[in-house]
């Protein structure tokens, strides 16, 4: 065999094949090594393709590992190298068919839904939609999912509509919900954060002199988070629904919810489809994906009590008084994050600022900032569990009240006064990124709604 890296000094002379591929991988091992060591991930990514292209799978794996790798720098190099590639993609996509993990069958995914359609042969774009589709119908774990829906997006092809169900598959870490919406279970465990002061937090600082406390955060049940924040079409049915209901005797919790809408009505479908009523019919089509804004947190629980209604499930929110919630820890239903359930699906086991690495440089590739308007949903990477926009696009409502010290999120009662403020967490798509990182937390009145913020859902299993 004769090694493609001239680099590597391989004997093509040997005995035999066997021998000759023994030394080119020795020899590939060395060079890798020695790039690893200087942490020169661009030469390793690039190793790691040539790997590949010869049916060597581990160096790609190791780069594209999740679980176990607190910095995930590795991981988005080898993306962004891939994505860049122009050589024969053939011997590259066969892994997406064969039985490589789901850490480096995504990691492909990615790195080829960053290359240009203009660039991949018509047949070979074909074959990649037509993967893509099967996986986004059939993969068993959400990363996997995520990424194939995503390239479908990036090749403006339309995801398969899936049956939406009530309850979780016992054969996958996500499902669709009736609504339409993909939860994504994420395991209990816990994670390690450095937290400032709320007063830092809201200044771009950089002073030695701060101390910073690091904490220990557990998340002691498992739990489904939407991969997106609620859309404009979501609420929308929403909102008609309780229009609808409000005639319908003895159901009092519509009625709450449709006299709290009713004087607003279409005012957060037009505020949220504005910036998008000079572009074309297909993007006005695109307005109902994006993130529904100018929601208040009384809203945002409201409908995730009508979501466990719709699907069956009891209501998580309890109004107790004129303007207070008790959460119903036996409900079964929807509920907003709290703040260390949001934290930690954000991170997805990493530790650095942003949850792909520390260089914000970046960041455009996996959130939405510096923008004129939000994005419809998805449309930037998924995260590590397969999770969108958990930075940018929009700030999203988190369960409790405001306080310097949100480790422990109790259950309590939540008083619905503007007198008192909740958190929000993520960045927005008009923010900079040190607003965007993974730590950044905000605070608002309970009932302010701005057209920064939205929010995303909560869906505790009965089975769990």
């Amino acid at each position: 065999m004769v090694c493609p890296l001239a680099e590597a000094d391989c004997d093509p002379a040997a005995d035999d094949a066997e021998s000759g591929t023994s030394a080119c991988r020795n020899q590939f091992k060395r060079l890798n090594d020695t790039a690893t060591a200087a942490e020169n991930w661009q030469l390793n990514a690039r190793l790691a393709i040539i790997a590949l292209k010869l049916g060597e799978e581990t160096f790609a794996a190791d780069m594209c590992q999740i679980a176990d790798r607190p910095d995930p720098i590795q991981r988005t190099i080898f993306i962004n190298v891939l994505g860049k590639w122009h050589g024969d993609l053939a011997p590259i996509t066969r892994y997406l068919r064969g039985e490589c993990g789901a850490a480096l069958r995504s990691g492909l995914m990615l790195g080829i839904g960053t290359m240009a359609a203009s660039a991949l042969p018509n047949a070979e774009l074909a074959e990649i939609t037509t993967d893509m589709t099967q996986l986004y119908v059939t993969a068993s774990e959400s990363i996997v999912h995520s990424a194939a829906g995503w390239i479908l997006r990036q090749r403006k092809n339309v995801e398969p509509t899936l049956t939406g169900v009530d309850q979780p598959a016992v054969d996958r870490d996500w499902f669709v919900n009736q609504q339409q919406m993909t939860m994504v279970k994420i395991e209990s465990g816990h994670f390690v954060r450095q937290t400032l002061p709320y007063y830092v937090l809201q200044r771009i600082t950089k002073s030695k002199n701060v101390i910073k406390r690091v904490e220990t955060v557990s998340v002691n049940k498992s739990f489904y988070l939407s991969d997106r924040e609620v859309t404009v079409g979501q609420f929308e049915a929403f909102r008609r629904d309780c229009m609808m209901a409000e005639r319908v005797e003895g159901n009092p919790f519509m009625s709450v919810a449709s006299k709290m809408l009713q004087d607003r009505s279409d005012f957060l479908i037009q505020k949220s489809l504005q910036d998008y009523n000079h572009l074309g019919e297909t993007h006005k089509l695109q307005g109902l994906n994006i993130p529904v804004v100018n929601v208040s947190w009384e809203d945002s629980i409201v409908f995730c009590n009508w979501l466990s209604q719709q699907h069956g499930g009891k209501p998580c929110y309890i109004k107790i008084g004129n303007k207070e919630w008790e959460m119903d820890l036996s409900a079964d239903g929807y509920r907003l994050p709290t703040d260390a359930e949001w934290e930690y699906a954000c991170r997805a086991g990493t530790t650095t600022e942003y949850r792909f690495g520390a260089d914000s440089q970046h960041l455009k590739k996996y959130a939405v900032l510096q923008a004129d308007s939000p994005f419809p949903g998805g449309s930037a990477r998924p995260n590590g569990w397969g999770l969108f926009d958990m930075n940018g696009n929009v700030w999203e409502w988190r369960h409790e009240i405001f306080s310097d010290t949100l480790v422990e999120c109790a259950f309590a009662v939540i008083p619905a006064e503007s007198r008192l403020y909740g958190v929000f967490r993520g960045g927005s798509y008009n923010d900079s990124s040190f607003f965007c990182r993974s730590e950044s937390t905000r605070k608002d009145r309970l009932d302010f709604r701005r057209d920064v913020r939205g929010f995303r859902v909560v869906f505790v299993s009965s089975s769990e």
